[in-house]
């Protein structure tokens, strides 16, 4: 008698780990506990750090997605989990104009939180570098300054900076100079050897080679067109949103914040600004047209008048 195996009604999954957007990589993975807040308990999910991404999968599917540039807090905290005390992470974001938070417990706890600052939280400035040049001898201070400009190099041009100095003397540098002076001013070392990298602007891949870790500052943004006009009575914001419609974007106003979202699967983006003066909530526009948006923001008639913390207010408009 021949035995006929069952099918199964339930689907196959067709894919057994995130699926990553263009230009998305891993950073990090591992088996993590995590707690949604402080009522509901501990629960078992694979933690996916990307650079654009912090992902928590579960039973072949995303229970939690927040964008690197919605994270804007990091602190330490001790639980009783399995059995014994351990650290955990709790990640604070900002998302769809409402801040949330999770806890994390991954095996290397210092690791986890160290790039998960470095991929979120770190700001690289003209300022923060010299900074930490200032503590360098040439040499150091060289390779830190063409790695500003550059963003990655390989030993070998590295190198032939320093006048051909030895690949282990210029090694040791990085490791025993460098990185421990950016320990001292950030927190963290900035400097990160990866195999293989796509370089974010051109997309071309890149490997076995240093990179300059963290976000650049206000000398290299995004390169999102941006325009703020300070006219009377209202701000005009224009802002660049290529590749979105009008159903995917959420513009949200937060004290002399202005908020803007992108929800677009592949294109999820968040910006915030801050206004140099405060505005009134009620009655903005905002327009979308040919790729640009534009939000028109009243200002406050009453610049003493009180104002309630953490008030998101989305706007509503033409849009």
């Amino acid at each position: 008698m021949r035995i006929i195996p069952l099918k199964s009604t339930l689907p196959v999954s067709k894919s057994q780990s995130p699926v990553l957007q263009d230009g998305e990589f891993i950073i990090l993975k591992d088996q993590a506990g995590i707690r949604k807040n402080t009522i509901s308990g501990w629960k078992v999910a694979k933690c996916y750090l990307t650079n654009k991404r912090l992902i928590l999968w579960q039973l072949n599917r995303p229970i939690l997605q927040v964008q690197l540039k919605q994270i804007y807090q990091l602190k330490t905290s001790e639980h009783y989990y399995v059995l014994r005390v351990r650290k955990a992470i709790k990640i604070y974001y900002l998302k769809n104009g409402k801040k949330g938070y999770f806890s994390l417990i991954a095996n290397n706890h210092d690791t986890w939180k160290k790039k998960i600052y470095q991929s979120a939280l770190l700001k690289i400035t003209k300022a923060l570098i010299r900074e930490i040049a200032d503590r360098l001898d040439k040499d150091s201070s060289t390779v830190l300054w063409y790695l500003w400009e550059k963003k990655h190099a390989t030993i070998n041009e590295l190198s032939l900076l320093c006048d051909e100095k030895d690949h282990i003397d210029l090694l040791t540098d990085i490791k025993d100079a460098i990185n421990p002076a950016a320990q001292r001013v950030v927190g963290c070392p900035i400097l990160s050897f990866e195999r293989f990298r796509k370089d974010p602007e051109s997309g071309n891949p890149i490997c076995f080679s240093w990179w300059l870790l963290g976000e650049g500052g206000q000398e290299k943004k995004s390169g999102r067109l941006l325009s703020i006009f300070d006219e009377d009575g209202y701000f005009q914001v224009i802002l660049e949103v290529k590749k979105v419609e009008k159903s995917d974007l959420n513009v949200f106003l937060n004290n002399d914040q202005l908020i803007v979202e992108s929800g677009k699967t592949g294109h999820e983006w968040s910006e915030i600004f801050k206004l140099p003066q405060r505005f009134n909530h009620n009655n903005n526009e905002i327009h979308l047209k040919n790729g640009l948006l534009e939000i028109l923001i009243k200002k406050n008639e009453n610049s003493n008048a009180p104002r309630k913390k953490n008030e998101y207010r989305k706007v509503v408009g033409c849009i």
